[in-house]
């Protein structure tokens, strides 16, 4: 049913639009640079993407915070918050992937990438072709893990809104399905990291790589545990005046996020690149194997291949 306003509400509803409004604009700005200094097509269409699930975030949040103004009726409510679980949950998957894609384009495509796998593992006793066997499987591994990351992850996200915490067997349950949430979380970070690792041989230094992941990631942990924690530490987490004021510390913490991606995106951080241009809202093509980079990229012919020695990183 609708609900009353009160005056905090109304206090509050001016500063979520306020926020609303800075981060749709922090976008729009870094819209308009990346097109006005376009150096590698396809990366910086990623680095949009990646933008753009800030402005979603705060969408979502600001929608949420609005629903919940408005409405009071608790199975509505549970109803919204499953659907907003959802997309976050969807769109969390999609910006690792879309990450990993990232770090690959900017060494040139997969072809590439697996090379310099097999070169970062390779001991000095494995021939050429193990090691781009083996690197291979892990490039494979990591990918899927990914994907199935962008399959699970929403799925989990609506299991997680929908138990309630009160009660046993609901509360194991549910704690069952966040543990596994947080695991599979860690897995997915973890295999962009590895790949960080494995990469940033080739990845110049002015693209701040670890920087962009860091904000990123500081986005999903907003996203993936912050209202998990919430829901826990706070045995009101439901009543409408803290879910109003929970939901407008997210814009901020969004806002925040989205400014500091701004900084670090900047189109100077991109060396030139003939990379494809692809269409901004074929969101999926970073789930394509391979995947495209550079067309003039050649700092690794396949042929030339030869494992190197051993060193204490290639054992991470």
């Amino acid at each position: 049913m609708l609900a009353e306003w009160t005056t905090e509400s109304s206090v509050l509803l001016g500063v979520n639009t306020t926020l609303l409004l800075l981060i749709a604009a922090v976008f729009g700005l870094n819209v308009a640079r990346h097109h006005r200094n376009l150096h590698d097509a396809y990366s910086q269409v990623i680095v949009l993407r990646l933008a753009l699930s800030f402005f979603i975030s705060g969408g979502a949040y600001f929608l949420n915070f609005l629903w919940q103004i408005i409405y009071r009726d608790e199975t509505l409510t549970e109803i919204q918050e499953a659907i907003g679980h959802f997309i976050s949950g969807l769109l969390e998957g999609l910006v690792l992937l879309s990450f990993f894609a990232l770090l690959v384009v900017q060494v040139g495509g997969t072809s590439h990438a697996v090379r310099l796998f097999a070169q970062y593992a390779s001991n000095g006793g494995n021939d050429a072709a193990t090691s781009m066997a083996s690197a291979q499987k892990h490039y494979s591994v990591y990918r899927r893990i990914l994907c199935l990351f962008v399959l699970a992850r929403p799925c989990m996200a609506v299991a997680l809104s929908l138990l309630h915490s009160n009660s046993n067997p609901t509360k194991s349950i549910r704690t069952v399905i966040a543990v596994c949430n947080v695991l599979f979380l860690v897995a997915a970070v973890a295999s962009v990291v590895r790949t960080m690792r494995r990469l940033r041989v080739e990845i110049p230094a002015s693209f701040h790589g670890a920087v962009k992941f860091i904000i990123v990631k500081l986005l999903l942990l907003l996203s993936v545990l912050q209202w998990t924690v919430y829901t826990y530490i706070d045995d009101d987490a439901r009543t409408p005046s803290h879910l109003e004021i929970y939901w407008t510390a997210c814009m901020l913490e969004v806002l925040l996020l989205s400014t500091a991606f701004y900084v670090a995106s900047a189109p100077a951080s991109f060396t030139a690149a003939d990379t494809p241009r692809v269409p901004f809202w074929r969101f999926w093509d970073v789930a394509d194997n391979p995947i495209r980079g550079s067309k003039s990229v050649d700092r690794l012919p396949e042929m030339e291949f030869s494992p190197a020695p051993a060193t204490p990183q290639h054992l991470v």
